[in-house]
């Protein structure tokens, strides 16, 4: 269960974020003058931070299909199994996430109002 609220509680922050910044875009909210967040959060870095937890999932992954195949394709243990895939998938989710998240709150961060 970890994983998976895990996902959804990046999501509900990804779209209190993307929510914030649009109200604020539109002058229904009024701008934030102590946070330092949404001014450091550019694309760019959104983008490096994505392709971090992207590269770490693909690569837990790629050990657990290594371990699968030198095991001989045959059955594995599945406590152990799922122990390992289960991050790299949760950090796969992730990144992806991140990687649409960055683009609409990049797009929309430089763009300023409508």
């Amino acid at each position: 269960f970890f994983a998976f609220l895990t996902i959804i509680g990046v999501q509900i922050v990804s779209f209190g974020i993307a929510a914030r910044n649009l109200a604020t875009a539109l002058g229904v909210l009024p701008p934030r003058t102590g946070s330092q967040f949404l001014q450091r959060l550019t694309l760019e870095r959104g983008l490096i931070l994505s392709a971090c937890l992207l590269l770490v999932g693909i690569v837990v992954l790629v050990v657990v299909i290594g371990n699968w195949v030198a095991a001989g394709l045959g059955p594995l243990d599945g406590a152990t199994t799922l122990r390992r895939a289960i991050p790299g998938l949760m950090l796969v989710a992730i990144g992806t996430q991140a990687v649409f998240t960055s683009f609409f709150l990049g797009g929309s961060l430089e763009k300023g109002p409508m």
